[in-house]
């Protein structure tokens, strides 16, 4: 599945062209080692500030019949000013000096570790907006895909059209997306004039207050990473819905046909030229897909490293299918 990375950048590719700075690291290569998801996403930088601003065509011009010697009235396609946002995520990792020191030859591995967590943290909180993002619930942050994709209804919103329904009616449902990355369709952004990834700045040691307000000194590391999310073409997302957890089966004796589902998505994607279509689930719903296809087909599912990273991940239709801990097998259903 090449695809062009100057074309439709992954957050590596961006690294690859950003100037390298001389005071806080922007860590990139510890964000693609906490998670494969770094390894698909589009990263691209906002067109108006804080805010990513895209024409979504509603509507083609689809032209008119006629006679010899007679006119026509010109027509023209419909679109929708959309404005996305992006969010700031921050945080500080405080050790205690005296701890520090206490490590003797191991301190510097010893607080690398201490970061690390947060980077795992921090990761983990911006895939779970990039899905369950809500405003309504955090003005501070962006508005993920289950959020665009929250109707089976298409009446409600067009949206719905993507949206598949697998027949749970209760609260342990899960979904499957398919996303098709790429500049002019789904991407994350950074806001103009900062860099893609997480900002980590050493700020040393510091006199710091604990929560008693009486001072310690402490060796302080800060991290910040903006992003938001920005979906100009919503025929490039496909979720399906209301998959009871409770209800699958390897062997196809109930519960949902995950393959069948998963054929019917790759069909609903209009376009794949120039985009990176990607599958994310639960890991149990991952394990129920591979043991269905090997029902259905006699075959397991084929295992590849698509980006050259020494990272085999199983694909279905030619897409590799992602496992993120951040989704959820307790969705309600989406009516």
């Amino acid at each position: 599945m090449p695809v062009n990375a100057v074309n439709n950048p992954t957050l590596m590719d961006v690294s690859a062209y950003l100037p390298k700075m001389s005071g806080p690291a922007i860590m990139i290569e510890a964000l693609n080692f906490a998670s494969e998801f770094w390894d698909d996403i589009t990263f691209i930088e906002a067109n108006n500030g804080t805010h990513h601003d895209a024409a979504v065509r509603t509507g083609l011009p689809s032209g008119t019949w006629r006679a010899l010697y007679e006119g026509v009235d010109p027509s023209r396609s419909t679109f929708v000013n959309v404005s996305d946002r992006s969010g700031q995520l921050t945080d500080y990792s405080v050790v205690d000096k005296a701890l520090y020191e206490r490590m003797a030859g191991n301190a510097k591995t010893w607080r690398a570790q201490e970061d690390a967590a947060f980077y795992e943290g921090m990761m983990q909180n911006v895939l779970k907006t990039v899905f369950y993002g809500d405003i309504n619930d955090n003005t501070r942050a962006f508005t993920g895909l289950a959020n665009r994709f929250n109707t089976v209804n298409t009446a409600t919103s067009r949206t719905a059209e993507n949206v598949i329904d697998a027949g749970g009616t209760g609260a342990n449902n899960a979904s499957i997306w398919l996303v098709g990355w790429s500049p002019r369709t789904v991407a994350l952004f950074y806001p103009q004039g900062t860099q893609a990834g997480l900002r980590v700045d050493n700020r040393g040691q510091q006199t710091w207050k604990d929560k008693n307000n009486k001072s310690f000194e402490a060796l302080v590391t800060y991290f910040e990473i903006n992003v938001g999310l920005s979906v100009q073409d919503w025929t490039s997302v496909v979720r399906i819905a209301n998959i009871d957890v409770t209800a699958l089966k390897g062997d196809l004796s109930s519960g949902p046909d995950l393959p069948a589902l998963m054929d019917q998505a790759t069909d609903l994607l209009k376009n794949t030229s120039g985009i990176r279509p990607v599958w994310y689930t639960t890991r149990k719903v991952r394990s129920f897909i591979r043991s269905q296809v090997e029902k259905k087909t006699g075959f397991t599912l084929q295992a590849e490293d698509l980006y050259n990273r020494d990272r085999k991940v199983p694909t279905y239709a030619g897409y590799p299918i992602r496992a993120l801990e951040t989704l959820l097998n307790t969705e309600v259903r989406v009516v």
